[in-house]
């Protein structure tokens, strides 16, 4: 089992092997073939049976590297030269990675460093965002950045009704009151019509 030694909060360094590095939170599950990051042991070890650890003539799917060269040997008398669909440089079948042990300690150490670059430049932007003194009492205590929200825009009036229109004369029709207004004298528009009887003539 390859060991690394990885540097924790108080200073002191641990030694740890892939498993416990990842189990710890340093380190996502990742291949080490083609460096692929993956949710679980179990999902991070049926990828290396399916794409690193298949043998290339038949499709057989072996445990390991070491299982994959022996079957190599037995049914096709050829040794292996290179792991399958690996990176340039994690291709030597001499290195015997199953899950994430056996991964060599110089590449376990640049993920662990990579891994807390990153995690110190996410506290860091979190820190610049908005510092201790700049938060609301009740969000200092509660650990939580209050929301800030734009202030809501005015409420905008409604615009005021409409005058009320003259009522049209109701004999006359509204396009024809102007013209007739000056044929008729002022009163005659608002007369009402006289009625007539018929009366029948023999």
């Amino acid at each position: 089992c390859i060991l690394v030694s990885v540097s924790n909060a108080m200073g002191r360094k641990r030694i740890l092997d892939g498993t416990q590095a990842q189990e710890s939170g340093d380190l996502e599950y990742f291949c080490y073939y083609c460096d692929r990051e993956f949710d679980s042991v179990k999902t991070l070890v049926q990828h290396q049976r399916t794409k690193h650890f298949s043998c290339d003539d038949c499709g057989r799917m072996c445990s390991s590297v070491t299982a994959l060269r022996v079957h190599l040997l037995n049914a096709y008398k050829r040794t292996m030269k290179e792991v399958p669909n690996s990176l340039p440089g994690r291709a030597n079948p001499d290195v015997a990675v199953h899950g994430m042990d056996g991964i060599p300690s110089a590449v376990l150490e640049e993920k662990a460093a990579a891994a807390a670059t990153c995690k110190n430049g996410r506290d860091a932007a979190l820190e610049v965002e908005e510092p201790e003194s700049a938060r609301p009492p009740e969000a200092r205590s509660s650990g939580t950045a209050a929301a800030t929200s734009p202030p809501p825009p005015p409420a905008q009036a409604l615009p005021p009704p409409p005058p009320p229109q003259p009522e049209e004369d109701e004999f006359m029709p509204a396009d024809l009151s102007p013209a007739m207004s000056l044929l008729l004298p002022p009163d005659a528009c608002s007369q009402k019509p006289a009625t007539y009887q018929t009366v029948n003539v023999r």
